[in-house]
């Protein structure tokens, strides 16, 4: 009786980071899929490999690519197809683009496409539900694909139409009779997070459906549980197997090595173990030379000046430019604001935005906006107007008598973008006041706003879907949608002023 082994391999949130470059900082970092390529040379083992989704949006080479390259040009399935993945997952922002573009993607990539939990007009899958793969030896590894179902909270409607994310837990659990009665061994790929602690049980953060991974563990059939959407790594062990998280860009990866036994024609699953690698490795010489000619054209394209300053628009930590008007949060007001035409407008930014530096260039821009939103405008009134607000408000904290940030944006997942500052009105923040009390000034043109006073706000479309538990907005009615990004729309403005000089308003007041 011969002990036998494969080893899943998995990637979570790549994000398009091909290789170890850093596009904004123009430097190496250790991440990238030409660095797990290494490890996988080295393997002799059989290998599963896996991704779980969200590898189509976050990277300059991705949208050089999109926007200049014909899709059968286009460098991702070029890297995916050579490390010869075998399955993956969509992630909520494969979606970014439209459907089109995501098809049409995925149409080039050789792994097959996995998700059970979404379903068209007809209550059909667009995509495999689960499939079911054999090793060399015969063992039968059931792998069923979900997604969050929070999708359409942040997603553009039109970019998801005619499509029903179903709820990701109860969508495994149906199916898995219908996989056991097919499989040894089962193994759940799922674009989502854990709502709460796997070793105490405590909620992690807000409690929505959006995150289901915790529930999920608690299915006894499942073997093998791959999870991403909050880039956490983590590793759990289940009373069946093993569950992991990776963190993002490809800074790191799961393996999970199972040992099996075959007698006559059965397999008997004698052990698995699951572990989180940094990603240290070299990175492969020969991907490398397959991307040399679409980094030469990215860098070009990014190194392009577009404009000037002789202000700081420099950030450094999070917390100072979110507790103190910062040019940048400014600048994006203005714009939307001019854009619009509406009364009030809110901004957010990535959590690690660099700011800009005296040369504005197309690197910036793409280091600072890094997700394609596009701008909404609502009708609202006093009430849902004070109700965002206080939401803004519990990002700040008091420790050892100094401001500080709200734990609850750091961990489990990084949430600086959760936090907005406002422009057209004015406001003090009270971080002394329990939550939901601390806003104890707001004003516009020094008038006191009232619960039924009527606005316009201009905001991105992730928070006007209710993105980051602004759930107040749902109660807005939409005036107008404006289908340009939000980065497109910041360079364009740069290129067309030339130099960018102006005199901060200073609004907002954050007293501790």
């Amino acid at each position: 009786m011969e002990t036998k082994k494969i080893r899943i391999i998995y990637t979570s949130d790549i994000h398009g980071q091909l290789s170890g470059t850093n596009y904004a900082f123009k430097r190496k970092d250790l991440c990238g899929l030409t660095r797990i390529s290494t490890y996988l040379n080295q393997l002799t083992d059989e290998v599963l490999l896996l991704d779980n989704g969200d590898i189509l949006q976050g990277n300059p080479i991705l949208d050089y690519s999109r926007l200049f390259l014909p899709v059968s040009k286009h460098p991702l399935p070029l890297l995916m197809n050579h490390l010869q993945y075998h399955y993956l997952v969509v992630g909520n922002h494969d979606f970014n683009y439209g459907l089109p573009h995501l098809f049409q993607m995925l149409d080039q990539i050789h792994a097959t496409p996995l998700c059970a939990n979404i379903v068209n007009k007809d209550h059909e899958c667009p995509f495999t539900p689960y499939a079911i793969h054999k090793t060399k030896d015969g063992l039968r590894i059931g792998i069923i694909g979900v997604v969050t179902q929070y999708i359409p909270h942040w997603e553009k409607k039109e970019y998801i139409q005619d499509l029903t994310f179903l709820d990701a837990y109860e969508t495994v659990k149906s199916l898995l009779p219908e996989v056991k009665n097919q499989s040894d061994i089962i193994v759940v790929m799922y674009h989502g997070g854990y709502e709460r602690d796997l070793v105490t049980t405590l909620p992690h953060g807000r409690m929505t459906d959006e995150n289901q991974g915790y529930l999920l563990s608690t299915l006894p059939e499942i073997n093998v549980l791959l999870t991403g959407h909050q880039h956490s790594p983590q590793v759990h062990s289940l009373p069946q197997g093993v569950t992991l998280q990776t963190s993002l860009n490809a800074y790191d990866f799961g393996e999970i090595v199972i040992e099996y036994e075959k007698i006559d024609h059965s397999h008997h699953i004698s052990s698995i173990h699951g572990r989180i690698i940094p990603n240290t490795f070299p990175e492969d010489q020969e991907l490398i030379q397959l991307l040399y000619p679409y980094e030469s054209l990215v860098n070009t394209w990014l190194d392009q000046k577009i404009g000037s300053t002789s202000m700081d628009f420099s950030i450094h930590d999070p917390l100072n430019p979110r507790a103190k008007k910062h040019p940048l949060f400014q600048l994006i007001n203005h714009v939307q604001l001019s854009l619009s035409n509406a009364h009030i407008s809110c901004a957010s930014l990535p959590n690690n935005p660099p700011g800009f530096s005296n040369n504005i260039t197309r690197r910036e821009i793409m280091a600072n906006f890094i997700y394609p939103n596009t701008l909404v405008k609502l009708q609202i009134n006093g009430k849902i107007l004070k109700r965002a607000l206080e939401r803004n408000a519990q990002y700040f904290s008091i420790s050892n008598h100094q401001l500080s940030i709200n734990s609850a944006y750091i961990s489990p997942k990084l949430e600086h973008y959760n936090y907005d500052v406002f422009d057209g009105i004015e406001y003090v923040i009270d971080v002394k006041k329990p939550f939901g009390e601390r806003i104890i000034s707001f004003t516009r043109s020094g008038v006191p706003i009232h619960e039924t006073d009527q606005f316009e706000l201009v905001l991105n479309n992730y928070r006007a879907s209710g993105g980051g538990d602004f759930d107040m907005f749902a109660d807005a009615v939409v005036l107008e949608e404006y289908d340009v990004s939000l980065a497109s729309l910041i360079s364009d403005y740069i290129e067309k002023q030339k130099e960018l000089n102006f005199e901060l308003v200073n609004n907002f007041i954050v007293q501790y």
